[in-house]
C-alpha cells in the first residue's frame, strides 16, 4: 500500500514538473515568453538577410512596420523527451520577408523568403531554415 502511494506521488509530481516544459515555460525567467518577444528574437536572428531591414531598425520597429511578417505555425518539430524534460523544447517562428536585392537578382520570380526560426522557450534562437517564395502569403 505504501509503495503504491510513493509510485503515485512520484508520477503526479513528475507530471506537474514536466507539464510546464511541455507547454513552453521558460524556467530561467520563470514565465512564458510572449509571441511578440519570440517574433522580435526571430527578426533579430534573420536581420542580416532581410532586404528592407534598415540599419536604424530594431526588431520592434520592423515588427511595427510588418505586423504580419511572423507567426507561430501549427506544425512544430518533434522534440526528444530529454529536451522537453530539460526545458529546451524547440519551437518554430515562421517569418516571411523580402530578401536582399543581391539574392532577388539571382531568382527575380521569388523575391521573398519564408524562414522557420528555431527558438527555445526562453526565446534563444539558434537555427533557421526556409525557402524562397513568390509572395508574402
Amino acid at each position: 500500500m505504501a509503495s503504491s502511494r510513493v509510485i503515485g506521488f512520484t508520477l503526479v509530481t513528475g507530471f506537474v514538473l514536466l507539464l510546464p516544459s511541455l507547454t513552453g515555460f521558460c524556467f530561467v525567467q520563470l514565465r512564458y515568453v510572449s509571441n511578440r518577444e519570440l517574433f522580435e528574437r526571430a527578426i533579430a536572428h534573420q536581420a542580416g538577410k532581410i532586404g528592407d531591414y534598415a540599419p536604424s531598425d530594431t526588431p520592434a520597429k520592423y515588427l511595427e512596420k510588418h505586423p504580419d511578417c511572423c507567426s507561430i505555425p501549427a506544425f512544430q518539430p518533434t522534440d526528444s523527451f530529454l529536451n522537453m524534460l530539460l526545458g529546451q523544447r524547440i519551437s518554430y517562428v515562421r517569418m516571411v520577408y523580402r530578401m536582399q536585392q543581391s539574392e532577388i537578382d539571382k531568382n527575380p520570380r521569388e523575391p521573398f523568403y519564408e524562414a522557420f526560426v528555431e527558438t527555445t522557450p526562453c526565446g534563444t534562437t539558434f537555427h533557421a531554415t526556409g525557402t524562397s517564395r513568390a509572395d508574402m502569403d
